[in-house]
């Protein structure tokens, strides 16, 4: 029997006037406090994704939530009370992501619901592990993408998907990289028939330099995407850098944790997103 946990919700409205939403999880949950940090993800991609912005009004949804759902068995939310909860919420849309444990892993399940019509707009799906803060960032954002039609590597926009392609001299560099694209993509699994494959690649090792400031090493990167059946290929150039006034060793580690929002980042997925309609 589905285990039922409700979190904090948050919502979310869009910029420029658009339509306001509230996000929140139920479920099960590999430990306590999972959802809640699915949740925090889910806003963030939605904040990400360019279309809204989150008003956090969290302590109040989840008491109301909680006093309303609290008699229910089975975990599951109907249309009928998700309209009525926006209505006491005050937003246009309402959207609920079940988690149900499958086999030992879980599958994620969103539904986006109009409010004023009791009508299921949009819906996205995706299997995790849970375990995680990669896992919940690659879940997060691979809901919204399909919410929004936006899906980066999802099967539906590249026949087979985009598969990644394991450098065979992969580095630490390489590496770090290759695990943050694996958040921001979806990353398909098995042989390479459609779709394209991206490959990272870097430097063995950065650069470093001291100057006036300190010392500064630096190191370029690069993603090769080809078609799987061969044919057309792109390639794409990066650098990240860091810096420290008097250690290198500092400098390369500083240079490490700005892989992760490195500029090059949405040069890159706008790339992907073009070969998605080739």
């Amino acid at each position: 029997m589905k285990k039922v946990l409700f979190i904090p919700l948050i919502l979310c409205s869009f910029a420029f006037a658009q339509p306001k939403v509230a996000v929140g999880a139920i479920g099960e949950e590999p430990k306590p406090g999972i959802l809640k940090a699915l949740s925090s993800q889910l806003t963030k991609a939605l904040v990400k994704s360019g279309k809204y912005t989150a008003l956090d009004r969290s302590e109040a949804i989840l008491k109301q939530l909680g006093k309303e759902l609290a008699y229910q068995r089975s975990g599951a939310v109907d249309e009928q009370q998700i309209r009525e909860f926006g209505h006491q919420f005050g937003v246009q849309y309402m959207c609920i992501v079940e988690s149900s444990e499958v086999m030992g892993s879980f599958m994620l399940e969103a539904k986006l619901v109009d409010v004023e019509t009791a009508e299921i707009t949009s819906i996205g799906s995706t299997p995790s592990d849970l375990v995680n803060i990669g896992d919940l960032m690659a879940a997060s954002e691979e809901i919204v993408s399909q919410l929004l039609g936006t899906s980066v590597g999802a099967k539906n926009n590249y026949g087979n998907g985009v598969f990644l392609n394991k450098n065979a001299q992969s580095n630490p560099i390489a590496s770090k990289i290759e695990e943050v694209f694996k958040q921001k993509v979806h990353i398909s699994e098995g042989t390479c028939v459609g779709g394209v494959k991206a490959t990272i690649e870097s430097d063995n090792k950065p650069l470093c330099s001291e100057g006036m400031v300190g010392i500064t090493c630096k190191a370029n990167v690069s993603l090769v995407i080809t078609q799987c059946k061969g044919g057309k290929k792109s390639t794409l150039k990066g650098s990240i850098i860091g810096s420290d006034k008097y250690s290198e060793d500092t400098a390369t580690k500083q240079m490490m944790r700005r892989i992760e929002n490195a500029d090059f980042w949405d040069k890159w997925i706008k790339e992907l997103e073009k070969w998605s309609k080739q």
